[in-house]
């Protein structure tokens, strides 16, 4: 609260909002609160903007589903998708809070927006004044520079200037979200691996067993004319259609397996983007196709191989 700082400290912190590295600010009421979630307390984020239309310049609002800007209207607040989703609340229903006064109020949800790291409530000023019952004190600065590599530097300087008493640094969520990605990937690369292995085991039993039980009837298409293409595909036909039924069955168990994880893998302040890519189904469908073609060389080989007489004279 610049009301609470000494003139030297507010000069100092003037001067640096005001030095080179700053590309721009923005004044904002910014409180903690504290909200049970799913058994565990949760950090709220309350930010109320100086200028609400500025608010757009440092913080992306946007639906995610249609990609539509969200802006602070009188209307209500917006909240962050993952605090909606913990609470199920939707569009029109009411937030209740605590704030560090103790006193509780509801507040109407006009937008929700697409966040991935905490739980935030946004609001204009006249919203804040309705149900808070003053004034909005500015209290904390939104701040963009000019050179990211100068972050930590920044900070240092900012408290060393003693009108600041704490500091939020997003490249700090930015490195949290990146280790939890990165330990995912290790671990969904080895489950891919692992079903690519599963994938070569069973075809591959099931093309050498099919080899083997119908040794006559590839005798019987050989003496027939049938060529040695016409009749690897004749016999592999079969697992030609069950390896597409396959990836078609794994694409709906897929789908709902990605979700399952996306909703439950992440933290409670944390959200996955839900949604699968198309080219996580090609990729998906490619593997199995890949191997599929890999072992009808082998079929083919096979097939080439075959003595017609002795395969013909050997009893069932």
């Amino acid at each position: 609260d610049k009301n609470s700082l000494s003139s030297e400290q507010s000069t100092k912190l003037n001067q640096k909002l005001s030095s080179s590295q700053v590309k721009k600010y923005l004044p904002v009421y910014f409180e903690n609160v504290s909200k049970k979630i799913a058994g565990t307390n949760q950090n709220l984020s309350i930010i109320v903007p100086e200028k609400s239309s500025e608010i757009s310049k440092y913080i992306s609002l946007r639906n995610r589903t249609s990609g539509q800007k969200i802006s602070l209207n009188n209307k209500g607040i917006v909240i962050s998708e993952k605090l909606a989703k913990l609470l199920n609340l939707s569009v029109g229903d009411d937030l209740s809070l605590i704030n560090t006064n103790g006193k509780k109020v509801k507040l109407p949800i006009s937008n929700i927006c697409e966040m991935y790291m905490g739980h935030y409530v946004l609001m204009n000023s006249n919203v804040y004044q309705k149900h808070f019952g003053q004034k909005v004190p500015s209290n904390a600065q939104l701040i963009e520079l000019n050179n990211k590599n100068q972050i930590n530097s920044f900070a240092s300087s900012l408290i060393k200037t003693g009108a600041v008493s704490a500091i939020n640094l997003n490249t700090n969520n930015q490195q949290i979200i990146d280790s939890l990605i990165q330990s995912m990937d290790k671990v969904m690369f080895l489950l891919i691996g692992l079903a690519a292995v599963l994938a070569i085991v069973v075809i591959f039993t099931l093309t050498t067993t099919n080899l083997e039980e119908r040794m006559r009837e590839i005798a019987t298409l050989k003496v027939l004319g049938f060529y040695n293409n016409e009749a690897s595909l004749y016999i592999y036909r079969e697992t030609i259609i069950l390896s597409i039924f396959g990836i078609l069955i794994g694409f709906l168990i897929g789908n709902w397996l990605h979700a399952f994880i996306i909703d439950n893998l992440a933290p409670l302040n944390a959200m996955f983007k839900p949604g699968i890519l198309f080219s996580n189904y090609l990729l998906s469908a490619l593997i199995p196709l890949v191997i599929t073609a890999i072992m009808s060389v082998f079929v083919n080989r096979k097939i080439k191989e075959v003595n017609m007489l002795e395969a013909l004279k050997s009893v069932d």
